[in-house]
């Protein structure tokens, strides 16, 4: 389990012994597969809807079984950390025995719960059977995600080919996204404004709700950003440089010309951060270029900045700035709502997944109307579901993933691999960026969102000392 990357890289490049050809093609089959599962989330509307969950669920089962059969035949352990080992088993074994032992079954067209005969009367259990078996199934396989995204980390190919295709997966949202914006067009351009419920002033690409594009392209473009400079800083051929700039400057516009205010405040923030991480690599590399040549490129990449802008009506996105009004927002009196809930959620909560089905009992006390599938405010949400005991270790695998990472950075980062150093460096800054989204909205329940939070705690808790 110790160990640095540079290491394991080392080992991987050795020769495998004859007769390892199966174990070499189960390789690359889950790689390839869970590449597709990283394309598909955000593509199938996020994976917001019932179907797109159903076959990320698939998707992502049948790559982690692959890696199982790889690891058997191989027969070795993956090098997870004993802390992280400890907290998935425990958020597993809560959270499957919350929902095997759910007291009852909500009936949605009476508004009503169904008692449910428990495996153990009087023992805490979910409230809801359904709902927390579906989402403990996501959660199965989010953690297994952790797992092997740590695991692969050793692979120098799969480290290359997870950043491009994050920035592909990224990059695609973006340019739908501006394409829309440009047109004007009234909904997804394949599916009907009434889609859903869909209305103009809530979808942004593939998601129904904006801040949620937002918060996806914050977890991506930090990628895009460090895979263009490190394209530049290797000297690589023109044209892949000037790919990768292209996909930054087009994330970063997106994210100006979507609608949420959080989105934009987080990825300000998270900039400002990176130009300070990255700080010593661009200076290094403007050491080798000509002033001239340095100041006519930024010239001419704010320029492209502004024309993109300017096509994708980001005055829409400035306009909402003056109308900011939190005391009047009903999210805020649901997040009122919600914290009181969560004094009562006690050590366990209501169970995985139940947030809209035990909402409604303390609704009916407020002036809110509608229903609410989300809290809008993911930690008060987390412990409303889980408890204080399981929010915590939820919090643990979190910030605790990101805190090993940013020690291991400080101590030992110049034994790690570039790649590896300036890979965990982009992650660390994601995680960051949906961990202060989270605070007023729901990322952390989006499936395509998970996903990629998922990968990134992979990186960070992978971090070899």
């Amino acid at each position: 389990m110790n160990g640095d990357y540079t290491q394991r890289a080392a080992n991987y490049r050795c020769p495998r012994p004859e007769g390892t050809t199966r174990h070499s093609e189960l390789i690359i089959t889950h790689h390839y597969v869970f590449y597709f599962a990283l394309l598909f989330a955000p593509w199938a509307y996020g994976a917001t809807s019932s179907w797109g969950i159903v076959w990320l669920n698939w998707i992502l089962g049948a790559s982690l079984g692959c890696w199982i059969l790889e690891l058997l035949v191989s027969r070795r352990l993956p090098p997870v950390r004993w802390w992280v080992a400890a907290v998935t088993v425990a958020v597993l074994v809560i959270g499957w025995w919350m929902a095997t032992n759910a007291s009852g079954l909500r009936d949605w067209q009476y508004e009503m719960f169904v008692p449910r005969r428990q495996i153990a009367p009087g023992v805490f259990g979910s409230a809801d059977y359904a709902l927390s078996t579906a989402f403990m199934i996501r959660v199965t396989l989010l953690l297994g995600v952790v797992w092997y995204v740590t695991d692969q980390m050793s692979q120098p190919a799969f480290v290359l080919q997870l950043w491009w295709t994050i920035v592909i997966a990224g990059t695609s949202i973006a340019l739908l996204g501006l394409l829309q914006k440009a047109t004007g067009a009234e909904a997804i351009f394949w599916a009907h404004p009434s889609f859903l419920g869909q209305t103009t002033k809530t979808f942004f690409a593939t998601y129904f709700y904006h801040a949620n594009a937002g918060a996806f392209l914050n977890l991506t473009w930090p990628f895009a950003a460090g895979l263009a400079l490190r394209s530049i800083m290797r000297g690589s051929h023109p044209l892949p440089r000037a790919l990768l700039v292209s996909c930054f400057v087009i994330d970063v516009v997106a994210v100006m010309a979507n609608t949420s205010r959080m989105a934009q405040a987080v990825a300000g923030v998270l900039f400002l951060v990176l130009l300070v991480l990255l700080a010593p690599m661009l200076w290094k590399g403007a050491q080798h270029v000509p002033w001239g040549v340095s100041l006519s490129a930024i010239a001419f990449l704010s320029l492209i900045v502004v024309a993109i802008a300017s096509a994708s009506q980001w005055q829409q996105a400035r306009a909402r700035w003056q109308h900011t009004t939190i005391s009047q927002d009903a999210r805020w009196q649901a997040a009122q709502v919600g914290w009181t809930m969560a004094k009562r959620a006690g050590l366990f909560g209501w169970g995985p997944g139940t947030f809209r089905a035990v909402f409604p009992r303390f609704q009916d006390a407020t002036p809110l109307d509608g229903t609410w599938s989300y809290l809008h405010q993911d930690y008060g949400q987390t412990i409303i579901e889980w408890g204080w005991l399981g929010a915590t270790l939820w919090g643990v695998l979190l910030f605790g993933s990101m805190l090993h990472a940013a020690m291991q950075l400080c101590k030992n980062g110049t034994r790690l691999l570039p790649r590896y150093r300036l890979l965990v460096r982009l992650a660390l800054v994601a995680l960051a960026g949906v961990a202060i989204h989270a605070l007023v909205d729901f990322p952390l329940q989006i499936a395509s969102i998970q996903l990629y939070a998922a990968v990134c705690l992979g990186i960070t808790a992978g971090t070899q000392n």
